[in-house]
């Protein structure tokens, strides 16, 4: 009674084991299940068994033999639509449906065939786990997702899968007509006008032919996608030998409701990305007083240091950039040139911000303007970035960021005291 949070004068097992409180975790793998021995333990039981019952008595006629008492609320069927759209329309329903549980109701309750179905076992909670968690789901972390177009072209929701002795498993509700061998994740879109977009389904079934889970994924593209938010419902899609696909809710709870969303934008500059081509769009200078001089571009104008490393050596340990930056959005960006920062992997290395700044005029800059659609050339000036090291051949990795987004990385090389910077 403590464990579910129930309290009574007196303890009724009935009252407790048909979950008329409405307390029971349907994704514990031990509890109250249907099952026509009284005597069995609860290793014995907890799968279920339904053969030769009236399934009118249970609230769902989904359930089968070995379900552990957990079946989906609803299916639909690929079939029987007279078109897609009323397809679509069914499995929007399915994504929040949930599951059923099918708790017992005593040795009392006889079924139109006179079957004693269900008699109430208390030796079922023996192992009982009142915060397990279902079998598979997406977590609510993924309910709400932004990303930008210029940083990703697809986005990929992992599902959570539950593989501990007490809760129930994908293998433990994988049987029948519900086959997580030949199961898929499946997703379907809607766009902002609220029509159909597009559907998505994972890459390989859930479990391989051995039972084993071997995907746990399923990405969409989101190339073709214009800058809005979009819907997105989720469920499974089951695979048959002779019948055609049946979508089912995943098996989460009926109020973890879908749809979740995903909001897609394209604007480069405000997403922190900026550099559309690492090695046409920027290049490493000689000073870090002025952009004045003829610039060094990596792999194509650069003089080989030797070793293959490509950049200019010099015994100041300061590091130059000049960077085009290109704004792909229909609204102009502005941001600080402060927000541009170094950073390291090395434990010594603290976090750098330019110590100069230019436009392409040679002025002194302290924030940087890109038009909509357009282009600008920046320079950054940077000092003591190398490490302090008389070493010979000592390399550290270095990147460049802007408000926490990686913009281009490359290999800071030092032999003696001198640097080079290469490999962007």
């Amino acid at each position: 009674y403590s464990v579910l949070g129930l309290s009574a004068s007196t303890y009724d097992v009935g009252y407790i084991c048909s979950n008329e409180h409405g307390k029971i975790n349907k994704w514990a793998k031990y509890k109250p299940v249907w099952y026509p021995s009284m005597g069995a333990a609860a290793i014995e039981t907890y799968k279920a068994a339904y053969s030769g019952y009236d399934v009118s008595g249970l609230d769902v006629d989904l359930h089968y033999d070995g379900d552990c008492g957990v079946c989906p609320a609803m299916s639909v069927s690929a079939s029987g639509y007279d078109s897609n759209a009323e397809l679509m329309a069914a499995v929007i329903d399915v994504a929040s449906a949930g599951w059923d549980y099918a708790a017992p109701k005593g040795s009392g309750y006889v079924t139109s065939r006179g079957v004693y179905a269900c008699p109430f076992r208390l030796p079922d909670f023996e192992g009982y786990n009142h915060d397990a968690e279902p079998p598979v789901y997406l977590p609510r972390t993924q309910f709400s997702l932004s990303v930008n177009k210029g940083r990703q072209t697809s986005v990929s929701y992992s599902f959570c899968v539950t593989d501990e002795e007490d809760m129930l498993s994908i293998a433990d509700i994988s049987g029948d007509w519900l086959d997580f061998k030949k199961t898929k994740f499946y997703c379907l879109v809607v766009n902002y006008n609220g029509k159909y977009l597009t559907a998505v389904e994972s890459s390989d079934y859930i479990l391989d032919s051995d039972g084993n889970v071997q995907c746990e994924f399923l990405k969409i593209d989101i190339t073709d996608y214009a800058s809005a938010t979009f819907e997105l419902y989720f469920c499974l899609k089951v695979y048959s030998d002779t019948v055609a696909p049946i979508f089912v809710p995943l098996p989460m709870e009926a109020a973890t409701s879908f749809p979740a969303t995903l909001k897609v934008s394209q604007d480069t500059v405000s997403g922190g990305a900026g550099v559309a081509n690492k090695q046409t769009d920027i290049y490493v200078l000689y000073a870090i007083e002025s952009p004045v001089g003829n610039p060094m571009q990596l792999w194509y104008d650069c003089i080989e240091e030797g070793n293959g490393v490509y950049g200019v050596r010099n015994y100041d340990l300061n590091l130059g950039f000049y960077i085009k930056l290109t704004n792909t959005s229909s609204s102009a960006g502005s941001f600080a040139v402060s927000t541009f920062t170094l950073a390291t992997t090395a434990t010594d290395f603290a976090k750098k911000t330019p110590k100069t700044a230019y436009n392409e005029d040679g002025d002194s800059i302290t924030t940087v303007t890109v038009p909509a659609n357009s282009s600008v050339w920046i320079y950054l000036g940077y000092e003591d970035v190398l490490v302090n090291s008389t070493e010979e051949n000592f390399s550290e990795e270095v990147y460049c960021y802007r408000n926490g987004v990686q913009l281009f990385g490359g290999t800071l090389y030092q032999n003696y005291g001198m640097a080079g910077f290469y490999e962007l």
